[in-house]
């Protein structure tokens, strides 16, 4: 059994999982090539509970490598699964081979906002999370070209694993009002339907 729920809701999806003896847990969004990797995944035995890293996979691009590090280790510490590429080649590369739920990308570097311009083009609407040294033209550009969110260095890595949390909460609550919306289309476009019909009697 696979339990989707929104990472944001913290530990109550583990207790729930626990309680119902669910084997596999996962993040809510998930897009469909994620969905598929996990399904895999649990054929293939491993059914390690995605509840430890509350299905949130991270990519971070950047060429510098300390800071890269302890971004890393503050997601992780979290329960996120984050890894670092220090070249714009090793940042495609992954992204193209795993599924991500979001992309941290440093829009100073020289290849940031080219990677950037890629990563939405493979997954257009795909969450990026832009970084920069000051806010100048690189932020307002990279807002332009599809980033979700801008972020000025230096900051607490901590002030990063909220802004993660804070973008998959809202992309979760907008695609599930999306949902709703369609769902609520969908009954009344089915009442018209029987009203025509007992109108008929």
């Amino acid at each position: 059994v696979m339990m989707l729920t929104p990472a944001w809701t913290g530990d109550e999806g583990g207790r729930l999982a626990d309680t119902l003896g669910v084997t596999v847990l996962d993040g809510f969004p998930m897009d469909r090539d994620t969905f598929k990797t996990r399904v895999l995944e649990a054929l293939d035995g491993n059914t390690a509970r995605g509840g430890e890293n509350k299905g949130l996979r991270v990519l971070l691009a950047m060429d510098r490598g300390d800071l890269s590090e302890s971004l890393c280790r503050a997601l992780q510490a979290q329960g996120f699964y984050a890894r670092a590429f220090l070249t714009e080649e090793e940042g495609q590369e992954a992204f193209g081979e795993h599924a991500y739920d979001l992309a941290v990308v440093d829009v100073a570097s020289t290849w940031g906002s080219s990677l950037l311009d890629r990563f939405l083009v493979q997954r257009p609407g795909f969450p990026v999370l832009a970084l920069g040294d000051t806010w100048n033209g690189s932020f307002r550009k990279a807002r332009d070209r599809g980033a979700v969110d801008c972020l000025c260095l230096p900051f607490d890595p901590d002030y990063l694993v909220d802004r993660c949390y804070r973008i998959m909460k809202e992309r979760c609550l907008g695609q599930m009002n999306a949902l709703l919306e369609k769902r609520a289309l969908k009954l009344k476009a089915s009442q018209d339907d029987y009203k025509a019909v007992f109108e008929k009697f």
